[in-house]
């Protein structure tokens, strides 16, 4: 009898710490996603690719116009406001808007599904990034749209929808409140006071990223050191130190880390040329198949970052950058051909502007960023060896990315002059 009873207390003793440990058991995460759930992994690697290429295309050009300037932008939100535009373009300027966007051979079916699919994916993030992406369009009131347009940018964009009188002011403060919104307030105006009486129609991505470092920066540790610009100008600006283990790239022109943000799934990567090097000769360097091959360079290391704190405050007219691009018929009042997106084809709509604004705020708990991109529409009448630990201190220009690293998007890009607080 007793050895019956000493075997059901154990029994006992077995069940309770079995349902003890499923109550305590965390809730496993939502799986994140790529395209590959979507279309088939050939088209959705396709897809991918066309973003890094369409990122590498852009930017050159964009640092050209800046000019030894603070230059930082969201590739993501200008493609995908300009692939919301692209769902109401035909002919020739749908060729030439798929050779800017480096989409050509790729259907638009595919192209919306895998960008539905991504923007889906944002809502998955880890808990340690805050991460959205937001998409609307306000059209005048009075001008119908083609309905296979407007569902488009509501179904795969999940894109807000609106008719606004354009006449009235209330209609600019109405588009910048949903920019501020959409931005945590750091973006608080996209759109002019006054609207021109051509336009009828306005497409518009908001980004907003917060992102908590895997491992903050400690401020005790973040010391002013000196700065040295391009220009052989010096000043003294706080520095944020950390040593460890980091993923680490070097070539004989530049070294590289990448600073994870929350679980790991987005980073950002830092790109430092050497001092015999400049930034201007790295930005040579930046193609979609230089930046694949570093990638798969980065490796652990040990080793001390010291990265400045900033912020900075970027805006842009991309009609010149995007017509080098080869979509400058996009622009071009009576030859561009944007018949899909509205009833009336005798209005000959053309894209008159498409602005695009950006921050960045990086301190020791992480980074917070936003960018807003709006285009608006008118008419005319292995090394087995440990190395040894390096040292990379950002005190001299460099660059930088926020990657997706599930997907391979860009989230943002910029190039660091010269930092500010």
């Amino acid at each position: 009898m007793k050895k019956i009873l000493l075997l059901l207390l154990i029994v006992l003793l077995t069940i309770t710490t079995a349902c003890g440990a499923e109550q305590t058991k965390p809730k496993p995460k939502p799986e994140r996603t790529n395209e590959a759930g979507i279309i088939n992994q050939d088209q959705s690697t396709e897809v991918i690719n066309s973003r890094t290429n369409f990122s590498f295309s852009l930017y050159p050009q964009l640092v050209k116009e800046s000019a030894g300037e603070n230059t930082f932008v969201s590739p993501v939100s200008i493609m995908l406001a300009l692939m919301m535009a692209y769902n109401g373009a035909e002919g020739d300027t749908q060729a030439a808007m798929a050779t800017a966007l480096e989409s050509s051979g790729l259907s638009l079916d595919e192209i919306n599904r895998a960008n539905q699919a991504w923007i889906q994916s944002m809502e998955k993030v880890d808990e340690g990034v805050q991460l959205q992406v937001a998409n609307s369009l306000w059209g005048r009131e009075g001008i119908s749209f083609e309905e296979t347009f407007i569902n488009s940018v509501q179904d795969f964009y999940q894109a807000e929808v609106q008719s606004l009188d354009f006449n009235k002011p209330e209609a600019s403060e109405t588009i910048n409140r949903w920019v501020s919104d959409q931005t945590n307030d750091k973006i608080n105006q996209i759109v002019d006071k006054s609207i021109n009486p051509d336009t009828i129609l306005f497409l518009i991505n908001a980004i907003y990223f917060n992102g908590k470092w895997e491992k903050p920066f400690e401020k005790n540790l973040t010391e002013d050191h000196t700065f040295y610009s391009e220009n052989s100008k010096t000043k003294q600006h706080p520095f944020m130190t950390q040593g460890g283990k980091f993923q680490y790239y070097e070539d004989d022109k530049f070294q590289a880390v990448a600073l994870p943000y929350g679980a790991g799934e987005t980073s950002m990567y830092v790109f430092l040329p050497d001092e015999s090097s400049s930034l201007e000769e790295f930005h040579e360097q930046l193609t979609a198949e230089n930046w694949n091959q570093w990638l798969t360079g980065f490796q652990e290391q040990k080793g001390q970052v010291s990265l400045p704190k900033f912020k900075l405050k970027y805006d842009v007219e991309l009609k010149n950058v995007l017509s080098a691009m080869g979509m400058g018929i996009a622009f071009e009042e009576g030859s561009a051909d944007f018949t899909n997106m509205v009833v009336d084809k005798a209005s000959k709509p053309s894209i008159s502007s498409i602005k695009h604004k950006s921050y960045i705020d990086v301190h020791e708990e992480g980074t917070e960023a936003a960018a807003v991109t709006s285009i608006e529409v008118g008419v005319t009448s292995v090394n087995v060896n440990e190395p040894e630990p390096f040292e990379m201190k950002m005190d001299r220009p460099f660059f930088i990315v926020i990657n997706d690293n599930l997907t391979g998007s860009m989230l943002f890009m910029g190039s660091i002059y010269e930092p500010e607080l």
